[in-house]
């Protein structure tokens, strides 16, 4: 029962950092921008066959319910859907409204190293290399690199905001299912 959910709560936040760690280190070699395009390459290269494997050993080491018989867990997901959609929109109020998290600061920094390889230098003294919670910066690049550049620094930090609220809310409600 509360196995599923527990793995829920664990894997989302570890895909979420694979997938930064991933960028990070294909920017070791690429800008940003492309290193995101190829990790998305790279996850659908690989992540697919992974995710059919598991599918795979899943359904055979459970084994499959019945047609029409019950299924543990059905129908129990609309807790995790509504607290995202909840914590989304929560998000979207504070980060479309106000200046959050030093914006001015990270605004020109997010467009900065959107064109940089790791390491990242610094929008404001360029000849130092950023060496501090990057992050949300990468993230932000992420997301305007996967809006093809339509999206301002600014909007791309606030839906990285966004995404980590919904991330959060999905893991938290994972963990309260489990623990019920």
């Amino acid at each position: 029962g509360s196995r599923p959910v527990l793995q829920l709560a664990i894997r989302l936040p570890l895909v979420l950092a694979a997938d930064l760690y991933l960028t990070m280190a294909l920017g070791m070699l690429l800008p940003l921008e492309l290193a995101t395009y190829v990790n998305r390459a790279l996850w659908l290269l690989l992540g697919t066959p992974v995710l059919w494997w598991l599918s795979r050993r899943a359904n055979t080491s459970a084994g499959t319910p019945e047609p029409g018989g019950p299924t543990e867990g059905r129908g129990q997901g609309w807790e995790l859907v509504a607290a995202c959609v909840v914590a989304l929109f929560l998000s979207m109020a504070i980060s479309t409204q106000c200046n959050v998290a030093d914006r001015e600061w990270h605004i020109p920094l997010v467009a900065s190293i959107r064109g940089q390889q790791m390491p990242l230098s610094n929008v404001y003294e360029p000849q130092r290399v950023l060496s501090y919670h990057y992050s949300g910066n990468v993230l932000g690049v992420m997301i305007q690199a996967l809006s093809f550049g339509h999206l301002h620094a600014a909007t791309a930090l606030s839906r990285a905001h966004d995404v980590l609220y919904a991330m959060m809310a999905a893991c938290l409600v994972s963990l309260l299912r489990a623990w019920a």
